[in-house]
């Protein structure tokens, strides 16, 4: 398991937030920063966007009008209205709306958001192959097109000294935020020399598109074997979540798919309700919040310490 990937299944009563899991999947790891607690938080699934409003998994509707979006903390780059795309978890704060819900259906009106694309990939590795016609690089056996956006630096202690395209080589390590165009092609966004700070191994980190067996297809076509660990994996692994492999690097290397994987985590498909609780029902083991009822069950958890940068 990846120890720098913090595990969490964060209940709170007290400070009444509560965790409404559709899939009722616990997670061991995230990949948000940190982030104030707010007064009314909403997290789920986009499964529609209309302009500035997204409609979630569980009823949800989110008006993003006020808002400007931002990154979770794994990517750098700015997002716009138009990344968003079915499958992007976001993290809401604002307000409920009661007049605009109901016992089904919950509208919220969000005054700060963060989101989780499905389109953002992020590849630590040694580059396999340099095309300098092209403009490309060969990560994992994947062409990435390094284009006249692509922010490029150097890593120099704590700080980043932007270079040019030339200055890569076969063989370096780079740290690559690459966002996946409609046409299955790989664009990086950013690019620094040497793995990302918090890991010594290379990494592929991205949403799952498809399970087969031990095998793990990313986005992107990244596939991964994690049939060694699979069995002890404290929790299902299902598409659609964010998750993050480590790969020896002495296999980052070569170009054999899938990548033999030595430590895997992921997020979880949790909808999740911050806020005040309107009623609580002992005969029916129940509580409201935001107008819905939520069923609370011997498996429900409940801790006195809240931390949304690890939701």
């Amino acid at each position: 398991m990846l120890s720098k990937l913090p595990t969490y299944i964060i209940y709170q009563i007290f400070a009444l937030m509560v965790i409404l899991g559709l899939s009722i999947l616990p997670s061991n790891a995230t990949f948000a920063q940190g982030r104030p607690t707010p007064t009314d938080a909403i997290k789920s699934v986009v499964k529609t966007v209309n302009g500035t409003t997204v409609e979630c998994v569980g009823g949800i509707t989110i008006d993003l009008s006020q808002v400007e979006l931002a990154n979770s903390g794994e990517f750098s780059t700015p997002i716009k209205f138009s990344d968003l795309k079915p499958g992007t978890i976001i993290l809401a704060d604002g307000q409920f709306l009661a007049t605009q819900s109901s016992t089904t259906k919950t509208f919220f009106k969000a005054s700060d958001a963060s989101v989780q694309l499905p389109q953002q990939i992020r590849v630590a590795a040694p580059i396999q192959k340099i095309d300098s016609t092209r403009n490309t690089i060969t990560l994992f056996n994947k062409e990435v097109s390094i284009g006249t956006e692509t922010k490029l630096f150097q890593r120099k202690k704590k700080k980043l000294k932007p270079i040019a395209f030339p200055a890569l080589s076969a063989g370096q390590r780079i740290n690559v935020e690459l966002l996946l165009q409609d046409d299955g092609s790989l664009v990086a966004q950013k690019a620094v020399q040497g793995l990302d700070p918090g890991n010594i191994d290379p990494i592929i980190r991205g949403f799952i598109q498809e399970i087969n067996g031990g095998v793990i297809r990313f986005s992107g076509n990244f596939t991964v074997n994690i049939a060694s660990i699979l069995q002890s994996f404290p929790v299902p692994i299902v598409e659609g979540v964010l998750a993050q492999a480590n790969i020896p690097e002495m296999l980052a290397i070569t170009n054999q798919e899938p990548y033999l994987c030595f430590g895997f985590a992921t997020t979880s498909k949790e909808l999740l309700f911050f806020g005040s609780v309107e009623k609580v029902d002992l005969a029916k083991q129940t509580i409201n919040m935001f107008g819905r009822e939520i069923q609370v069950t011997p498996k429900t958890e409940f801790s006195s310490n809240l931390d949304l940068s690890r939701i």
